[in-house]
């Protein structure tokens, strides 16, 4: 947008039918400078139009990606490259979920989840993703999941990835966080 030879990603958003930029004048005079001699005050960033902002012309030649879904879901194989997608149960949504572990932890013969997530390096004015404390989703036997408390799995901080391993003959899991000390999870169950 600034033709400085970078590309310039734009996260927007719908509002009552409105395109608007997720980003506040603070978050985008930084990638854009010029944004803000063209616009002073807040009041006349938060009244102008994406026209406004970038230019029609500018818009039309740019790239653009769209999501439509913002849920945590699994995908079931259904055979013959048919996927069932269902969202996961509302305490997946509370943050960002980075590493699944798949295992069938109650040995029912099911296979179930422990998730683990958080982000902490994001933008300042958005505060930290940190509302989740891992989660065990128990297989429902129906081909769905859901959410059985263990008071085992308080996993704190920006959990990365969660591991398999074995600790004097029984299962465990080791829970990476990124700048801090790992959480181990011991399981009950002997292989």
């Amino acid at each position: 947008f600034d033709e400085n030879g970078t590309l310039d990603p734009i996260v927007t958003y719908y509002h009552q039918d409105t395109e608007t930029p997720f980003a506040s004048k603070d978050e985008l005079v930084k990638q854009l400078p010029d944004l803000n001699k063209r616009f002073l005050l807040y009041k006349d960033f938060a009244n102008a139009t994406m026209n406004d902002l970038f230019g029609s012309e500018k818009l039309r030649a740019s790239e653009k990606k769209y999501v439509y879904e913002l849920a945590s879901c699994y995908f079931e194989n259904q055979g013959d490259e048919k996927f069932v997608k269902s969202p996961l149960p509302l305490a997946a949504q509370f943050s960002v979920v980075n590493d699944i572990m798949v295992n069938d932890f109650n040995s029912d013969g099911y296979k179930d989840l422990l998730i683990v997530g958080n982000n902490f390096e994001i933008s300042t004015q958005l505060g930290r993703l940190d509302a989740f404390h891992g989660l065990f989703l128990q297989n429902d036997q129906k081909g769905g999941f859901i959410e059985k408390f263990d008071p085992a799995v308080n996993i704190s901080g920006a959990a990365k990835k969660v591991e398999k391993i074995t600790v004097n003959g029984q299962n465990s899991y080791i829970v990476g966080r990124n700048n801090d000390s790992p959480i181990f999870l011991i399981n009950k169950e002997k292989e």
